[in-house]
């Protein structure tokens, strides 16, 4: 009977990760470092140790997988609550393990397994502000809200055409955030920084949207891509790509980013035929491949910045 519910244990908790969609979190995590390798320069003239700074950035890598896990999970919740996530849908177009429908967990305890989540994401964040950086409880409770209530009532802001908009704005507070763990600072010009791969990010949200046009309409959820129509929101996945390269570029110009970081436009082959599918293809698996992109541009990115933070 132990070794049964032992058994049982490690099954819950593989399905549990399996649940937080584990593919999209280094998305998340390359956003938050990006910030924090480009203040190490800074934050070593500050005088702080390797050794400090390697805990702060463990602790909010840990903290950030809590809170995109919470998100994700708790995303998935709702969407099975109002009833466009159903077993067909799961397992024919999705493809993917989704808790509300494993009899183990269900969704009473998926929707607690996500507040444990976020729970402990702010637990961290506390614990890193009492190591010298303050307003890291207060960018990670922002972060926190903007995921729950990118799902959860009463904002609901994906039903209601928002999604886009507060997934940028939590990749933007995370650059930021990424920032102020490495240099006890806020600045405005890791927006810049940031945007680029929030832009980026949120087009796997407007692949996953274009494709499922009939079925959010079907279950009276407006999406923007639902707002927009099909042909405009094709285009502005297009509009999010070349967007995103200029302001890379421009980032380079105004030395927000060290010249290296041109290393991200070798990703632009890519780009172009991702672009290309989403203008003349059904979006099968663009959402997947639109993934595969931001993970390329961002480790591109911190290759980029290493060198310059070595050098100094």
């Amino acid at each position: 009977m132990q070794t049964k519910s032992a058994s049982d244990k490690t099954s819950i908790s593989k399905k549990i990760v399996e649940g937080t969609r584990p593919w999209s979190l280094p998305m998340f995590v390359l956003v938050l470092m990006i910030g924090f390798l480009l203040g190490l320069e800074k934050s070593r003239a500050q005088g702080n140790s390797l050794g400090y700074l390697a805990l702060i950035a463990a602790l909010a890598t840990i903290g950030e997988l809590f809170m995109h896990s919470g998100t994700n999970i708790i995303n998935d919740y709702y969407d099975y609550y109002i009833g466009i996530d159903t077993p067909e849908y799961v397992n024919n177009v999705m493809k993917r393990y989704h808790m509300a429908f494993d009899p183990l967990i269900g969704p009473v305890k998926m929707y607690e397994i996500s507040i444990a989540m976020f729970i402990s994401s702010g637990m961290i964040g506390v614990i890193i502000a009492l190591l010298g950086r303050p307003l890291a409880l207060a960018l990670g409770v922002a972060g926190i809200l903007l995921g729950y209530f990118y799902s959860a009532p009463p904002v609901k802001a994906k039903y209601r055409g928002l999604g886009d908009l507060f997934v940028i704005l939590s990749m933007l507070i995370l650059e930021v955030t990424g920032y102020y763990l490495s240099t006890g600072r806020l600045s405005s010009q890791q927006i810049i920084v940031g945007l680029p791969l929030a832009m980026l990010i949120d087009n796997v949200l407007l692949a996953n949207n274009i494709r499922d046009l009939g079925r959010d309409s079907a279950a009276g959820v407006k999406t923007l891509a639902l707002y927009l129509g099909d042909k405009a929101s094709r285009f502005l996945y297009v509009s999010f790509e070349a967007a995103a390269y200029l302001v890379e570029l421009a980032g380079v110009v105004i030395r927000v980013l060290p010249l290296t970081s041109l290393i991200t436009l070798a990703t632009l082959p890519l780009a172009y035929t991702l672009g290309k599918d989403a203008l003349t293809s059904d979006l099968v698996g663009l959402d997947v491949k639109s993934a595969k992109l931001v993970l390329i541009f961002g480790v591109l990115s911190i290759i980029a910045i290493i060198p310059a933070v070595v050098m100094h």
